[in-house]
Parts: structure tokens; sequence; C-alpha cells
């Protein structure tokens, strides 16, 4: 017999989460997108539980969240300036920056890229958790390959029922797009993805510290 998932409010004493993730375990909880599912990114047969739970292609890199930008040099090798301007305008928030990962990273996190997306939520649960948990954590969207992110805690459980450790329901997302993603891992940062943060902001960001350098 399993056992449903544990499901959680931001009200509720949210401890047991660290036990999970440290144990291995999957939750589902919201960001300020929508919800993500969370392993510890250092726990292969964490990661590899959750590939196959999505059903999500071995070459595809999964994405990190972390507390702050201070935690950034566990997950990534090095920040080059202009990521760092990135950070200073747009953490907390929507925005996933590709670095070098670290090379304790596992390669079931990185797809053998090298690289890591990484993300400060801007959601306060989704902070409350990372404090709680004390480690980084997987930031992958709520869904089954090929079909729509989860906006809610029901629609997580419909997706993955029991596959889940827990749930933190954090009411129904209204976000209309996921987290705009650039990869700043080489010399020149790209859009790869415009997402709640438009190309325009991120542009301008680039070229004030483009300026900069040849001024």
């Amino acid at each position: 017999m399993t056992n449903d998932p544990i499901v959680l409010t931001p009200k509720s004493e949210l401890s047991v989460l660290k036990e999970i993730i440290l144990s291995g375990g999957i939750i589902a909880y919201p960001t300020e997108t929508f919800y993500g599912l969370g392993v510890d990114p250092f726990n292969k047969d964490a990661v590899k539980k959750l590939t196959a739970l999505k059903g999500r292609p071995p070459d595809k890199p999964i994405s990190i969240l972390i507390k702050d930008a201070d935690d950034l040099l566990r997950v990534v090798a090095n920040v080059p300036a202009a990521a760092k301007k990135l950070i200073k305008n747009f953490w907390p928030g929507p925005l996933t920056i590709i670095l070098k990962a670290r090379e304790t990273l596992p390669g079931e996190v990185t797809a053998g890229t090298n690289t890591i997306g990484v993300r400060v939520s801007s959601s306060p649960i989704a902070a409350c958790i990372m404090d709680v948990i004390t480690t980084p954590l997987t930031a992958t969207s709520a869904n089954p390959e090929g079909a729509p992110p989860a906006r809610s805690a029901r629609e997580c459980i419909d997706y993955f029922g029991t596959e889940l450790s827990a749930v933190i329901d954090g009411g129904e997302s209204t976000a209309l797009r996921p987290s705009t993603l650039v990869d700043a891992s080489e010399d020149k940062i790209s859009i790869l993805r415009e997402g709640d943060i438009s190309s325009n902001d991120v542009n301008k960001i680039i070229k004030e510290d483009q300026n900069e350098n040849h001024s």
C-alpha cells in the first residue's frame, strides 16, 4: 500500500521537509511562477527518480533553487561580472541564470553540459522552504514532460499522486509565464527563453555592464 503525499500549508510546521529531502523524497512546492518539483540535487538516486517521474529526457539539465546569492558557490564554479549584475537587479525573482557547474554536482543534474541553471525565488513560501531544508533544491516544473506546468497543489497531486512525499499548498498560481532563462556560462550572455522578466529589461542590464567595461 502506498501513502498519499503529506499536504502542508505555509502555516504548517515545515521542518518535516528537511527529513524528506535528505532521505531522497520528492516535494512539490509553489514559486512565483508555477509549482516546482524538489529533490536534493546532490543525491543522484533522488535526481534519477525525479527524471523518471517526469519522463524527462536524460539529456535535459535540471535547474536549481538556492536560498540566496551567497549560496551560489555551492553549485557553480564561478560567477562572471555580468551575471553578478543580473543577480543584483533581478534576484530574488523569476530569472534563471545558467553558469558553469561545480564538479561536485552530479551529471544527472547537469546532463553532461557542465553547466547549471540557478535561481532565487521571490516566493515567500519558497523562501521559507529554503530556510528549512538548508540545501539547494531542484526547481524543475511540476508536470510530466510535455504537459502544462501545475498551477496548484491539486494539479501536482493529480499529476504525480503517491510518488510525491509532500506537497506545499500555496494556492493557485496566477503566473502567465515561466522564469526567464539566460546563459551566462560563456563570455557573452544570451537569452534562451523570455519569461516573466522581459528581454528588454535583461538586455538593458547587459548593455549597462558592457558600457561600464568599455568606459
